[in-house]
């Protein structure tokens, strides 16, 4: 999927000792880390709100351009970026279009759908399955092997993470309407979509360019995702029914909230690899959950549920210190 150069592109960062130290800095991934939960959490949350209200083809495409837009504008702000992004563009279109297709227009769609059928923290114990899925699609497709510690921890996490979403019964915030035994499978198998979507995102992302900068490759991918997206939404005159608070809440949720996350996750893509940084996203269901109880949207988490965030904490705790670093190919 790459036609990468040798020279080396302006806002690349170079190879050799330069990356080596910045693998091997677990610091500013922790952090890192913990402002993507906080931020994941938010957006689960926004998008809950908003989908509970207003049409799900308007969410998808309306936070994909306000994401488009805040991150065009985090590019052309600097000349080391301005034109590097623009090359992207012009040396991958069919790459750009792939990642558009599978990490904005697949997941947002399937994602949103989701939420409106059975809610937005149901959702995301569904999406919990993501680092599972990342780990078996390396070994099918790309012959990674994360280590015995890794596979164990991310096994520990998924299975706390789904023992909560068959046990824990608050989680409703975002339904639209009644959820009957039909929505409820309609939503599953497009939370299940979303999952294998931002899987094989999660792994393409580092073809698309594994030496550029987050702030250089986005804005191109989400363009292309953004725009698949609107055809859909124009054709369903989707935005014709949002009130000015809910425009307020879609440029917030893309440019507010998105924007910095899309930045820290791809970042993480390519300092950790795809299996660290989708197990970091295993404590966002929990996070979702806990937020909603204290917005007064769902009941209190019982002490099951507690135990079953401990539990995936450790699991994730043990991905993210065994799972060590891997170099995106080319």
């Amino acid at each position: 999927m790459t036609d990468a150069s040798t020279k080396p592109r302006a806002g690349a960062t170079a190879p050799g000792t330069s990356r080596a130290a910045r693998e091997l800095a677990w610091g500013p991934s922790l952090l890192m880390a913990a402002a993507l939960v906080a931020l994941l959490s938010l957006t689960w949350l926004l998008s809950g709100d908003l989908v509970a209200h207003a049409d799900p083809f308007a969410v998808a495409a309306g936070r994909a351009g306000t994401s488009c837009v805040g991150l065009s504008l985090l590019a052309a702000a600097r000349r080391t970026t301005r034109r590097p992004a623009l090359e992207v563009v012009r040396s991958r279109p069919r790459a750009v279009a792939a990642l558009g297709a599978l990490g904005v227009f697949g997941y947002s769609m399937a994602s949103v759908w989701a939420i409106g059928l059975i809610g937005a923290a149901t959702t995301n114990v569904v999406l919990a399955l993501l680092p599972c899925v990342t780990f078996v699609l390396g070994l099918w497709l790309f012959r990674e092997r994360p280590g015995v510690t890794a596979l164990v921890g991310t096994c520990v996490a998924a299975a706390a993470a789904v023992a909560y979403g068959l046990l824990d019964r608050g989680s409703g915030f975002g339904v639209r309407g009644g959820v009957t035994p039909t929505r409820a499978l309609v939503g599953v198998l497009a939370a299940v979509a979303a999952m294998v979507s931002m899987a094989l995102y999660a792994h393409f992302y580092g073809k698309l360019a594994p030496d550029v900068s987050s702030v250089v490759a986005l804005p191109s991918v989400f363009a292309a995702g953004a725009l698949m997206l609107l055809l859909p939404a124009l054709a369903r005159n989707s935005f014709g029914h949002l009130t000015l608070v809910q425009w307020g809440q879609i440029l917030l949720l893309g440019c507010g909230v998105y924007v910095p996350a899309y930045v820290i996750q791809h970042e993480l893509f390519l300092r950790r690899g795809a299996l660290f940084t989708t197990s970091v996203s295993l404590a966002v269901p929990f996070t979702v959950r806990f937020c909603t109880w204290g917005l007064g949207k769902a009941a209190r988490p019982s002490l099951l549920a507690t135990a079953l965030l401990l539990t995936c904490c450790v699991g994730v705790f043990l991905t993210m210190a065994r799972s060590g670093t891997r170099a995106p190919r080319s």
